[in-house]
């Protein structure tokens, strides 16, 4: 039980450190427990990040199953967030496949949800509101109805950072620069996205971002533009243009034809020994702690890990960490 009680939270966790096996290894065993005793929110991860990962392997058949089951229980047990929530995410599957009809039906059965219990006057949900306005803006935006998409994400986003839903507001706000990007409003865009790369950058937010889809790279490129290019910058500058850097690797590693061959070469950049070297500093190791796993001298760690930074374009030690990762030179649970 108390496995399952943590499992949802550490699996989310793992996914955006774009970590997926690991994320659904954590989940996939404790299933039946986190259906039958845990509470709502963590139940609501636990699906989100296992039909994200479905999406994300292409597995659109997977992805249907889970939310079929997500939404058989929460209609079973009275959870219409998570009936909500499961709407959203056949919503976006439904845009990916092309199938405008379906993806606009979800929404329809987005807003025939009650905004009330009937037994009460509460709201059963703010958040089911937001996710209504997620869901239409994105069928909006898919439609090329530029001007109502950003309604509708606005009016979600304000209601997300009033409540402190940041998680929700991040992606609301990626995907609203996304809609100003459509639209061909570049500056719109990059201060959006601007105010998520000041939050996502240090909490790590990886994969979420990634996972709006091919169009991304369009958004990620005018951002590590603008950044690179204004001069007097504050120095947070550099770590977010290393983290753009991460998300544009990532970005071509899941888009880019022919990026597995690029990957390669990427690869070969690092010797063996510098591989190995990542690696330990993965686990947290410092230059003496790594000098005595190889049996070398602490003055050749620190030699190798220089060239490692000049390698990977970075210019500390967990960046290198992040962006070898983003380069798949990590083996699993490194």
């Amino acid at each position: 039980m108390s496995a399952a009680l943590c499992a949802p939270m550490l699996a989310q966790i793992r996914y955006e450190q774009g970590r997926l096996d690991e994320a659904e290894a954590l989940l996939l065993d404790l299933m039946p427990i986190v259906d039958a005793a845990v509470l709502l929110d963590s139940v609501l991860i636990a699906y989100r990040v296992l039909i994200r990962i479905a999406m994300a392997r292409s597995n659109a058949s997977h992805a249907y199953a889970l939310l079929d089951h997500a939404q058989d229980l929460g209609h079973r047990r009275g959870w219409q967030r998570l009936v909500a929530a499961g709407f959203v995410e056949r919503t976006r599957l439904h845009i990916a496949e092309g199938r405008m009809t379906e993806a606009a039906a979800c929404v329809h059965q987005l807003d025939g949800l009650p905004a009330r219990d009937p037994q009460s006057s509460t709201p059963v949900s703010a958040e089911i509101d937001n996710y209504r306005a997620l869901a239409a803006g994105c069928l909006a935006m898919a439609r090329g109805r530029t001007s109502e998409a950003v309604d509708h994400l606005n009016t979600a986003r304000r209601s997300a950072e009033s409540r402190h839903g940041d998680y929700l507001a991040l992606h609301l706000r990626t995907t609203l620069a996304l809609a100003w990007m459509s639209a061909g409003q570049l500056s719109e865009a990059i201060e959006v996205f601007g105010r998520v790369v000041e939050v996502a950058a240090p909490a790590g937010i990886y994969q979420s971002i990634l996972d709006q889809g091919a169009g991304i790279g369009s958004l990620l490129q005018a951002m590590r533009d603008d950044t690179r290019s204004v001069a007097g910058k504050p120095a947070r500058t550099k770590d977010a243009a290393n983290y753009i850097d991460r998300l544009c690797v990532g970005w071509r590693a899941l888009y880019q034809p022919g990026s597995h061959a690029q990957r390669d070469g990427e690869r070969e950049a690092l010797s063996a020994r510098e591989s190995e070297i990542v690696g330990l500093i993965a686990q947290g190791q410092s230059n003496k702690e790594i000098a005595r796993s190889l049996g070398i001298a602490p003055e050749t760690v620190k030699s190798h890990v220089k060239s490692i930074f000049v390698k990977l374009e970075v210019d500390k030690r967990a960046h290198a960490v992040s962006r070898a990762q983003a380069l798949g030179l990590l083996r699993n649970g490194e």
